[in-house]
C-alpha cells in the first residue's frame, strides 16, 4: 500500500487524478481477471465433484449387486471396488472439506480491491471524482 502513495507523490499534479484513475481501471481488471479465473475454477471443481458423486454411486451399486460367493474371481473384484470406492470416498470428502476455503477466494480479492481503492482515493485530489470500474 505504501507503493501507491510513494507512486502518487511523484505524480505531477495537473496529471495525478488521470493517472491515478488509470491506476485502478488496472488494478480492477487484473483482479476482476483472477476473480474471473477463480469463479471457473470453483465451477470446474463443482462439475468434478458431481462426477465423482456419480461414479461412487455406480460403483457402490455395483458392489451391492456382486453375487455373495465363495468364487475367488468375484472376491478379486470386489475387493477392487471397495478399494476404488474407498478412494474416491476419500478424495470426495477432502475435496468437499476445501470447499468453504475455496469459495472465499473471489471474497478475499473483492477486499483486496476495496483497500487497494480506498488507498488510491487517497492520494486523489479531493475534488476529483472517484474512479469508476472499465
Amino acid at each position: 500500500m505504501a507503493a501507491i502513495h510513494e507512486y502518487a507523490a511523484k505524480l505531477p499534479e495537473n496529471h495525478r487524478t488521470a493517472t491515478l484513475r488509470r491506476l485502478f481501471s488496472g488494478v480492477f481488471a487484473t483482479i476482476d481477471g483472477e476473480r474471473d479465473q477463480i469463479i471457473n475454477g470453483i465451477r470446474r471443481y463443482s462439475r468434478r465433484q458431481g462426477s465423482l458423486a456419480k461414479r461412487i454411486e455406480e460403483r457402490s451399486s455395483e458392489l451391492s449387486h456382486l453375487p455373495v460367493s465363495g468364487d475367488p474371481d468375484i472376491a478379486a473384484q470386489a475387493a477392487e471396488l471397495e478399494q476404488q470406492l474407498y478412494w474416491d470416498s476419500r478424495i470426495f470428502d477432502d475435496r468437499k472439506r476445501m470447499l468453504p476455503y475455496i469459495c472465499d477466494q473471489p471474497v478475499v480479492l473483492e477486499q483486496r480491491l476495496f483497500a487497494l481503492t480506498r488507498e488510491i482515493l487517497a492520494d486523489m485530489p479531493a475534488t476529483a471524482a472517484p474512479p469508476t470500474p472499465p
